[in-house]
């Protein structure tokens, strides 16, 4: 269970928690994915969690919840959350302060779901249908803040062939952006933007430090 966790502590480690970051994985995938290996091995296994979610997107926000309320009291969190799991890093990334970087997010399109009462076609191969904003409502952010979009990374592929590129870009307009072409929606690439990843939760890091 969850709550039964305790991360290891780093000897010698001094108040300031050490950096732990939650991987939330997409829709279909699992904590074992090849975006979760790579981070893990980036950082360090246990520097990384990537819990396998539930594909019910509530069952997933309840377990990525408790992941955090039991480690952000004691650890300084950060999130990297990939297509389905971006939209939820966003989320928890403004409900907690956390420092978020989304990769390919999936981005409903909210303002079409006004006028359209059935299935939602976009530039991409999925198909929004009203059950998916039902169920992703309660997590949704209207607008990203300044606040907000100085703590999120975006990593977006153009190439991108199961979600509309547009609508991540749009709606995170105000974040740090990095776009690539040519890794499609698996972001095969990845790693060729390890840098920029680990310089965003560098800085964060320096902040609680000064």
């Amino acid at each position: 269970m969850i709550s039964a966790y305790h991360p290891p502590r780093q000897a010698g480690a001094d108040s300031c928690c050490p950096s732990l970051i939650i991987y939330i994985h997409g829709y279909g995938s699992n904590g074992l994915s090849t975006k979760a290996r790579h981070y893990k091995q980036l950082f360090g296994q246990q520097q990384v969690l990537a819990p396998s979610l539930p594909k019910d997107a509530r069952l997933s926000a309840d377990c990525i919840e408790q992941l955090i309320s039991v480690l952000n009291p004691y650890y300084q969190l950060g999130l990297i959350g990939s297509s389905l799991g971006g939209y939820l890093a966003i989320y928890f990334a403004e409900k907690y302060n956390l420092p978020a970087v989304l990769i390919n997010p999936a981005i409903p399109p909210w303002t079409q779901l006004e006028a359209v009462e059935s299935e939602i076609h976009t530039a991409s191969q999925f198909v929004w249908l009203p059950e998916h904003f039902k169920r992703l409502a309660p997590y949704r952010v209207p607008s990203v803040n300044e606040a907000l979009a100085s703590r999120l990374l975006l990593l977006q592929q153009l190439d991108d062939e199961v979600l509309d590129a547009k609508l991540a870009l749009e709606y995170l307009a105000p974040t740090e952006i990095i776009l690539s072409q040519g890794g499609g929606h698996r972001f095969a690439n990845i790693a060729d933007f390890d840098q920029q990843v680990c310089r965003f939760f560098q800085s964060f890091e320096a902040s609680v430090l000064k």
